[in-house]
């Protein structure tokens, strides 16, 4: 069965599609542009969805007609270059056309699209860049076969919490969201390689995500430290030296401070996370930050795998 959507680019969830160039066509209108979506998402309240829930669509093509571009700003962010700054350039008029087309045929994972008085802003990370474009359009169709599954988002939990950041100038209080698998999903999969744990945050207009596919998140913690500029630290319980999990078990996101004490091995853990007043006492969410905050180290036993993770 076809599905069709007109003059309706809102019916759409872009969040983390991938966009890349089709062509260039030239009827009706001039400078008309069809674009390949994949992993693009259909709002449950779209008038062709019926299922209830958002829906992810494997694959679609977006046609927009009379398309033009205002300008495009794009950032440079090499990763082992000295902070002092992104390096941004503007580009309009056939300039503008040219980088995005570029960008296009490599492929790029969009962030978000937005409407405000000056036309759409698409912005998205390219293959070795953030970039932003403005642009406008008359006329928008897409057109898919029946969506394959209900978008992952629907079957996730998601936390937006403050993290504190080390950076070159100082301590720094960052919005963050971590994106995890409902409980029952890890406990009703029958293969736990297709969930995936995201955590990202926005410096600057500069968006860092890490991914990784373990129940406490350290994996995707450690894949998003990796990924931050040099001189940026993630300085939270989840990455600090004290910060332990429980041998017993313990809840996404949670985490428990054995700063007062010194512990040597796993069995160490047994009675400050086992008794339950010791347990309420030394609970801590994964974002918690203090002053007596320590990074992991070889030289000391955590039981918290993201030291590993970070090394590996």
């Amino acid at each position: 069965m076809k599905y069709y959507s007109v003059n309706r680019l809102f019916d759409f969830d872009f969040y983390h599609s991938k966009l890349s160039f089709l062509s260039w066509f030239n009827e009706p209108f001039g400078n008309n542009l069809k674009i390949s979506a994949k992993h693009i998402k259909v709002r449950k309240d779209a008038e062709p969805n019926k299922t209830g829930n958002d829906v992810e669509i494997e694959n679609t093509c977006l046609s927009f007609y009379d398309f033009k571009i205002e300008k495009i700003k794009l950032i440079k962010r090499p990763k082992n270059e000295e902070y002092n700054g992104e390096q941004l350039t503007v580009y309009t008029g056939d300039k503008a056309y040219s980088v995005f087309q570029n960008e296009l045929k490599n492929t790029f994972s969009v962030v978000r699209i937005t409407y405000n008085n000056s036309g759409y802003e698409l912005r998205a990370l390219g293959k070795n860049s953030y970039f932003s474009v403005i642009f406008t359009f008359s006329d928008f169709e897409s057109e898919w076969d029946d969506p394959s599954e209900t978008a992952w988002y629907e079957l996730n939990q998601t936390y937006k919490n403050q993290l504190t950041l080390g950076t070159p100038i100082g301590n720094i209080s960052i919005d963050s969201t971590v994106t995890f698998p409902d409980e029952n999903v890890y406990h009703l999969s029958e293969n736990t390689d297709d969930l995936t744990v995201s955590v990202g945050l926005n410096y600057h207009g500069s968006e860092y995500w890490g991914y990784g596919k373990d129940y406490e998140w350290l994996d995707a913690f450690a894949d998003l430290q990796k990924k931050l500029p040099d001189g940026f630290t993630i300085r939270c319980c989840l990455t600090c030296r004290h910060g332990n999990t429980c041998p017993f078990g313990n809840l996404p996101g949670e985490f428990f401070c054995t700063k007062d004490l010194d512990i040597k091995q796993k069995n160490d853990l047994f009675f400050c996370t086992g008794d339950d007043n010791e347990r309420k006492k030394r609970s801590r969410y994964y974002s918690y930050f203090c002053n007596d905050y320590a990074e992991q180290s070889k030289d000391y036993f955590t039981y918290n795998d993201y030291l590993y993770y970070l090394k590996s």
